[in-house]
Parts: structure tokens; sequence; C-alpha cells
């Protein structure tokens, strides 16, 4: 299953990059998650199935279209990118659970734009999913709060 959901975003920025293992859970709060690669701990389907982290695990909410799917696996295969190349994770200064009283987009921003990480990788999800038709239920919500959106580049990498 991992191969089938990441060749396509693999095969478009860096093949040499190890797939991760890939799958769908209830989350809560959040629509994706990536964990960092680790070869002593596991993480465990809804069923139990112990699924490696080896090289890295990419969580994927269950409640999501396959076309909102998709920009989920792109932006969590950003941060896949981002832990290979060695760039250090920023957390974002509010978390999404915990502003109530914000409307979703309040929210949107106040996440995005407190973290570098965080906005090169939704930049970088809009990049790679807007061309296969597959971006547009967040479309509206980008042009609303990134402004310049084709003028400003994503984190660059130095080989």
């Amino acid at each position: 299953m991992k191969s089938f959901e990441t060749n396509w975003i693999r095969k478009k920025t860096d093949k040499t990059l190890p797939i991760p293992e890939i799958f769908e859970f209830p989350l809560s709060g959040c629509s994706g998650s990536y964990y960092d690669p680790n070869t002593e701990n596991e993480i465990y389907t809804i069923t139990g199935k112990p699924i490696s982290m080896k090289y890295g695990v990419i969580v994927v909410g269950n409640k999501y279209d396959d076309n909102t799917k998709a920009g989920i696996i792109a932006h969590e295969w950003r941060h896949h990118m981002q832990y290979y190349r060695g760039i250090e994770y920023d957390e974002p200064k509010c978390k999404a659970h915990e502003i109530q009283d914000d409307s979703y987009d309040d929210m949107a921003r106040k996440y995005f734009l407190t973290s570098t990480c965080e906005m090169d990788a939704l930049r970088f999800e809009y990049k790679y999913t807007r061309f296969e038709g597959l971006y547009k239920p967040w479309e509206e919500l980008f042009y609303d709060f990134i402004e310049d959106l084709y003028i400003r580049p994503t984190i660059s990498y130095v080989n």
C-alpha cells in the first residue's frame, strides 16, 4: 500500500528518499501526521497491527476523500523530505486543538504562519496537487491567507 500511495509524489520530487510507511487512522484534531524514522519504536494501526518506523511514517485521517488525502500525503511527504535534508522542524506557535474561539480560516492562519516548516509543507502540498486537480477543497483558503503564492519559494536545500 505504501508505494502505491507515495510513488506519484516521490517521482516528482526526490527518488532517492526511502518510502515511509503510510496508513489511515481516525485522527482527531488534525488531518495527517508525519513521524520521523525511529528503528527502536513501532506505531500501531487501529486494529493493533504494528507498523515499522524505520523509514518514517505518514498517517492520514480516514475521514477524507481521495483528493483531500492526496494533499495530506503531499504535505506529510514534504515533512519527510525536510527530515532527510536535515531541516529542523519548528513547531507552530499555536496548536490547532488549542484554538477554540477562532474560525477555521483564522486557526489555519495562526497555525501555518507561525512555522516555517508547516508553511513550506503547505506550499509544497499546493504545488504538487493543484495541477492534478486534487486541491479544490482548500484552494479558496489558500488564496485568502497566503499572499504571492506563486512568487515565494519553498525551503530550498543545498546539497
